[in-house]
């Protein structure tokens, strides 16, 4: 699991609360938590770090919470390009056989359906798009 914006504890915390305990993946080796926040990476240090991690606990899935903290954390010049920064990593990632699983942060306003600020959905095989929302609100909306 990669964190770019959220602390491991935090993570885990929120996690454990939700059922999910990852404090035993970790110790079982099962699952490493990599936490990559500083704002001076390039894209290939960070694809070097997660394969590293990959590799150490033969993992065929990983998460990466989310695109905007990954964007946030490559070094300045690699963010101007940041569709083929992702691409290279996911391609990395691909071809080592795991599969990926990100999160993304969009506005929703219930009238457009952006998937994200990126149009990077080429290099998915599946969307799923969750909403948080008050019914009463949403209902008022509609009318």
């Amino acid at each position: 699991m990669t964190l770019f914006e959220e602390r491991p504890i935090g993570y885990a915390d929120r996690a454990d609360n939700l059922g999910m305990n990852l404090g035993a993946a970790e110790k079982a080796g099962k699952l490493e938590t990599l936490y990559l926040r500083p704002l001076d990476l390039s894209v290939d240090q960070i694809t070097q770090e997660i394969l590293n991690a990959v590799e150490s606990v033969g993992a065929k899935r990983l998460v990466i919470d989310s695109l905007i903290g990954f964007e946030m954390a490559l070094a300045p010049g690699f963010r101007e390009d940041f569709r083929e920064s992702l691409y290279r990593m996911i391609v990395s990632l691909t071809g080592a056989g795991v599969t990926i699983l990100t999160t993304v942060e969009v506005e929703d306003n219930f009238t457009a359906l952006q998937f994200s600020h990126y149009t990077v959905s080429f290099l998915t095989d599946d969307i799923i798009r969750l909403r948080y929302g008050q019914l009463r609100e949403w209902l008022q909306q509609m009318d």
